[in-house]
């Protein structure tokens, strides 16, 4: 298995240092490999300290002799590259890694938009605080459908490849009925995040008028659930558990 100690030996043997761009394409299931994997992962949790800061992935190999703390592109924070890291982590199963990514950047928007009340084209790590062009603040609005994946509830979010089609929430009765394409999508299976917004909660899915499984939302009111590539239109409602199966009947 290739490892994160691995990578940072073959990068230091090469004298390479890798720029998030590049490794970018492995946030995708169409190129996605052992490689890419592994390398993507890691980046929360990075023992060295070469991408990971308290406010969000740098753009650049904090090692490498071009990073600038005070760069634009050779250093800082970019909400687009938080993106692509969030959806590749949920693409690749790794749901927990890509909500810490996700918690990162969007606290660090939060606390400096309240404290400068300007949104940037990027975060600065030194001397942190936001930078660049404000009539380019629209960088920033890449962090709403991340944002809406966690705490807006009945909200749903999906793989590249598949397209949620005529979606309706009945917050009354706490169900959610949409359906799902993806002709273009080329894997098996795609894991599909949904907030219901209520934690600890059983819920059924129901995929095409059938019984598909039995999920429990976490504390936070999230499930992470995989189904298989939908054979043309899937129509699929998440409702409340039965009753009988919750007691065991």
């Amino acid at each position: 298995m290739l490892t994160w100690k691995a990578i940072i030996d073959w990068e230091a043997k090469l004298k390479v240092n890798y720029l998030i761009p590049r490794i970018e394409p492995y946030a995708s299931d169409r190129v996605y490999n052992q490689w890419g994997f592994h390398y993507v992962c890691h980046f929360p949790d990075d023992p060295s300290a070469r991408f990971n800061t308290p406010f969000g992935i740098s753009s650049v190999d904090m090692q490498a002799p071009y990073y600038n703390p005070k760069g634009y592109w050779n250093g800082g924070i970019w909400p687009v590259m938080q993106w692509y890291l969030w959806r590749g982590l949920l693409e690749s199963g790794e749901p927990a890694l890509a909500r810490k990514i996700a918690e990162t950047i969007l606290g660090t928007w939060n606390r400096y938009f309240e404290k400068e009340h300007y949104l940037g084209e990027h975060f600065m790590i030194a001397p942190e605080q936001m930078n660049g062009a404000a009539n380019f603040g629209g960088l920033s609005a890449i962090l709403v459908p991340m944002h809406a994946a966690y705490f807006s509830a009945y909200q749903m979010t999906t793989c590249y490849d598949v397209v949620i089609l005529n979606q309706s929430a009945d917050h009354a009765n706490d169900t959610l009925s949409f359906q799902l394409s993806a002709p273009f999508l080329t894997a098996l299976s795609h894991d599909l995040l949904v907030n219901m917004g209520k934690g600890g909660t059983r819920y059924d899915l129901i995929v095409n008028g059938k019984f598909f499984g039995e999920f429990v939302s976490d504390e936070f009111g999230h499930m992470t659930i995989r189904l298989p590539r939908p054979s043309g239109m899937d129509n699929v409602l998440v409702k409340p558990a039965a009753p009988a199966r919750e007691t065991g009947q």
